[in-house]
């Protein structure tokens, strides 16, 4: 447990972020090295393993510096920074936040100790990180033409890192706290064109296979997201000869909803479920995926980009994405009378402004028309 010299080894066991079997290198701060260590054993006897760098943090520090164990403690310092990483990642599951977010504030995080390392040297430590350092990294993506969007984004995911790690003790303040977003004015949602929606469909249905005309139909006609159409089963689809709906579970760990289909959607499905061979009657179906690619793989938001792009070029209509159609089913729903409300309601929607917005430009186009 613990060796001669002034650096200690201590093999955490219990403590829930650290996997076990990790070793990190600490060292005690402005202790003799003979007085340190019987302080360190006095406080192993008296704290359980598991709660001891938790209670006490203050006595030591991660050694980032590899000139005492020849490299090996670099590696430590590492691997104890991905403990937190990881942990952060199953605290943000566990607050149901929707893959995506969990997979972009993990890149944005990985940017972060790049250029952490870029600026500061290989070594550096979490809890020496103040506010002017994130004001450093904000200008620095500034510099690389960052979108105030995706700026945002990045502060966002440091500030409930940070948040997180001085829960569990791994920090005393939270440098990113008052760092505040980049205001921009929002962009106006992208909207196909009436007679362009119409031809997209129309390309999508004569298209040799069902899987296309199934997809985009259920874009443009229901505004679904394109992780909320792969994580559909079969049984979440609920036919019948007088009307048809999707039970779309939520992904983000708030909203469940039912989704009404077209009459064409409908009979899109319809093709595409018997080309699939599966019975929303049969028990052994209900769990499968309800979305397969030709290939008999599980359709993946990659793959459904593809798709859309691919159907927008036979169609003469380049760079059609997901987002766009279900923009276009929202302003088409606007248009026709429904309520902001009940449109949020319908596409899972918790914020107004992207629906005010579209009601807004519509209205625009209605009055100049």
């Amino acid at each position: 447990m613990i060796r001669e010299g002034d650096t200690y080894i201590i093999q955490i066991y219990e403590n829930p972020a650290i996997p076990e079997s990790r070793a990190h290198h600490f060292e005690p701060l402005s202790l003799p090295p003979l007085p340190g260590r019987l302080l360190l054993v006095l406080l192993l006897l008296i704290h359980p393993p598991g709660c001891f760098f938790a209670r006490i943090p203050a006595y030591f520090e991660i050694n980032d510096s590899a000139e005492k164990t020849g490299g090996n403690t670099d590696f430590m310092a590492e691997s104890f920074l991905k403990d937190i990483r990881d942990d952060f990642q199953r605290f943000l599951e566990a607050e149901g936040k929707h893959r995506n977010t969990i997979r972009s504030y993990a890149n944005d995080l990985r940017q972060f100790v790049q250029w952490c390392r870029s600026t500061f040297g290989a070594s550096f430590v979490l809890s020496e990180l103040t506010r002017s350092d994130i004001q450093d990294f904000r200008t620095f993506l500034l510099t690389r033409n960052s979108s105030p969007a995706s700026v945002n984004r990045k502060i966002t995911a440091l500030r409930q890192f940070f948040d997180f790690a001085v829960q569990r003790e791994y920090m005393k303040m939270n440098p990113a706290a008052e760092i505040t977003g980049i205001s921009a004015e929002p962009r106006a949602p992208t909207v196909l064109p009436r007679k362009d929606a119409l031809l997209l469909a129309r390309t999508a249905e004569r298209n040799p296979g069902p899987l296309e005309a199934a997809i985009i139909l259920l874009l443009l006609h229901s505004g679904l997201r394109s992780s909320e159409i792969c994580a559909i089963t079969v049984g979440d689809v609920h036919l019948t000869p007088r009307e048809g709906r999707l039970f779309i579970k939520g992904q983000r760990g708030r909203t469940t909803r039912f989704v009404y289909l077209s009459t064409r959607a409908q009979n899109a499905l319809r093709q595409y479920m018997r080309w699939r061979g599966v019975s929303i009657m049969a028990k052994r179906h209900r769990k499968e995926p309800l979305f397969i690619t030709y290939e008999g793989n599980p359709l993946t938001q990659q793959a459904v980009d593809q798709l859309v792009k691919r159907i927008g070029r036979l169609a003469g209509l380049p760079d059609i994405t997901p987002s766009m159609l279900r923009n276009t089913y929202a302003a088409g729903a606007l248009q026709g009378g429904a309520s902001i409300e009940s449109v949020a309601r319908a596409m899972g929607i918790s914020s107004l402004k992207t629906l005010q917005k579209l009601k807004d430009d519509s209205t625009d186009g209605t009055e100049s028309g």
